[in-house]
């Protein structure tokens, strides 16, 4: 199969459902009644949370390799502050210039990046610009899943 850009990807990745989420994050001991309870709180509040990076990939391969874990939501980065606030999650602001949220589990750390684009960067640190399209999202990601 071949993918010409990365949106593409994600549609192809989308096809794929996994059965039974809930028992696979369990199985590989992913932190699974925080996310499905992060999922519940943005769909509350009239958002969407979808899984990133590597996560995808250990789910994919049946096998944990990872302890951060990232997600992307369509909720503006305000919204999301406010809405985690009210139900009293507690959550580190240190990415916010990048529209990222910190969550720190035991073992495990949940971050939570509303959807933008990036330009102007050095490598390390874009400006951003907040966007509602999941597509235009897909463009500044890797979706070559780190190499299987």
């Amino acid at each position: 199969m071949t993918v010409k850009n990365s949106f593409q990807a994600f549609l192809v990745m989308k096809k794929r459902k996994i059965k039974d989420l809930r028992k696979n994050l369990n199985k590989l001991n992913f932190p699974t009644d925080e996310i499905f309870n992060l999922n519940k709180v943005i769909k509350k509040y009239g958002g969407e949370l979808r899984m990133i990076g590597g996560i995808c990939r250990d789910l994919i391969l049946n096998k944990n390799n990872s302890k951060d874990l990232d997600f992307v939501t369509n909720m503006q980065i305000n919204k999301l502050l406010t809405c985690f606030e009210k139900e009293k999650i507690n959550f580190l602001k240190s990415g916010l210039k990048y529209g990222c949220i910190k969550i720190l589990l035991t073992d495990f750390t949940i971050e939570i990046t509303s959807l933008r684009k990036d330009f102007d960067y050095d490598g390390r640190r874009p400006r951003i610009e907040y966007t509602k399209s999941w597509k235009e999202d897909s463009y500044r990601r890797d979706f070559t899943i780190n190499a299987i």
